[in-house]
């Protein structure tokens, strides 16, 4: 449902339905990915920082994380910062757009 009202473009709706799923599944990194972007759509930067930050914590190769961590970074403005993480998720995989 999380993702379904993400896709209608209601982040805030959304939250809640990734909150209770981390609760259930605390390791998911998909999960926090998923709050992350939410926050970050809202304009939480710092809570979508610290659930990026949870994504690489539990899955450190895997690019998202840090996609949705240089997102963050961008809606602080912190843009050279944005930049060096981007570029780490682009070594991560390559191929992505």
């Amino acid at each position: 449902l999380g993702e379904e009202k993400l896709n209608k473009g209601k982040a805030g709706q959304a939250i809640p339905f990734f909150d209770t799923a981390i609760k259930k599944d605390p390791n998911s990194a998909l999960y926090y990915s998923n709050r992350s972007h939410a926050n970050y759509l809202c304009g939480r930067y710092d809570n979508a920082i610290q659930d990026a930050d949870e994504v690489i914590r539990r899955r450190p190769d895997w690019h998202r994380g840090y996609q949705r961590r240089a997102e963050a970074l961008s809606g602080k403005q912190q843009y050279t910062d944005a930049a060096a993480v981007y570029a780490y998720a682009l070594k991560l995989q390559p191929d992505n757009e």
